[in-house]
């Protein structure tokens, strides 16, 4: 794992220009202690980001953290959304980029036009990501998680989790992209739990702790609000025959991309970071009506 912190190292070493600190959160020793969970804060020419890294490696949790941290400032200062945005990813930024493009697109075809999303059976699912759920069950009473296929071409797989604690009337949701099942799997199980385990620890405790990311306590993510949880709930537990026989008419297809290569060499402040920003953008989304 030596060589899979490239932007963390960077930031270290600039870490006075850019007021650099990480924070380790302590949810996974309560609920998957194979997890590892750091956002990383900067600080620079006023401007303040914060990224969120979770993986079962250290050294890697901490890098998506600071690329993400850089993502975010970059965004501001550019003054553009961050969908579709990479600095970084699994193989490359640009695939990653194209992965979440991809990812929010088939999510907004589904609430746009009320496709149904299929129940991936547990059989279906690779053992190591079935024991990491078993783990999150045995240390969370009452918990129930559960895997959804957006309706993607053929050897594409937007994947949605749902995790939630049914006495609590906690949930959390959990969004991949990728062409390898597993990969989609895991990266949404992976993004569903750390809010799990801040809005769990909160209905459970009146007095919140500082292990808990505090942005997730006072302001929900918009996919955790309570409208958005109304729009999606319906499709995701949809008759159980409607949901497991796919219909190959109903497959959304891919939409057009474009890719813009990001210019960040005139912020000096990034002089020399070791990244490749992209940006990947859907050319001809389709509008709700």
């Amino acid at each position: 794992m030596a060589n899979t912190n490239p932007i963390t190292k960077w930031l270290i070493s600039r870490k006075e220009l850019f007021n650099l600190s990480f924070t380790q959160y302590g949810w996974p020793e309560r609920y998957l202690p194979a997890l590892y969970d750091y956002t990383a804060q900067i600080s620079v020419n006023g401007i303040s980001s914060q990224g969120r890294g979770t993986d079962l490696f250290a050294e890697v949790a901490i890098e998506k953290a600071s690329a993400e941290a850089i993502e975010r400032y970059l965004c501001k200062v550019l003054k553009m959304d961050s969908v579709g945005f990479s600095v970084s990813g699994f193989v490359s930024a640009i695939e990653h980029a194209k992965f979440e493009a991809l990812e929010r697109y088939y999510l907004n075809r589904h609430l746009c036009h009320k496709l149904p999303f299929y129940r991936i059976d547990e059989s279906a699912i690779e053992s190591s990501i079935v024991q990491m759920i078993g783990q999150l069950e045995d240390n969370s009473q009452s918990t129930f998680v559960s895997f959804h296929q957006m309706q993607t071409p053929i050897h594409e797989y937007g994947i949605v989790c749902f995790i939630e604690d049914t006495k609590l009337n906690v949930f959390s949701l959990g969004f991949a992209f990728s062409k390898n099942l597993e990969h989609s799997l895991k990266k949404s199980f992976v993004e569903a739990i750390p809010n799990f385990a801040a809005l769990k620890e909160k209905e459970l405790s009146s007095t919140i702790s500082n292990s808990l990311p505090n942005i997730l306590l006072e302001n929900k993510p918009w996919h955790l609000s309570q409208s958005f949880y109304s729009q999606i709930l319906p499709l995701i537990f949809v008759d159980s025959e409607l949901s497991n026989s796919k219909s190959e008419n109903k497959i959304v297809e891919e939409p057009e991309l474009e890719t813009l290569q990001i210019n960040f060499y005139t912020l000096p402040e990034l002089k020399d970071c070791p990244i490749d920003p992209v940006k990947v953008c859907i050319r001809k989304n389709e509008v709700c009506k």
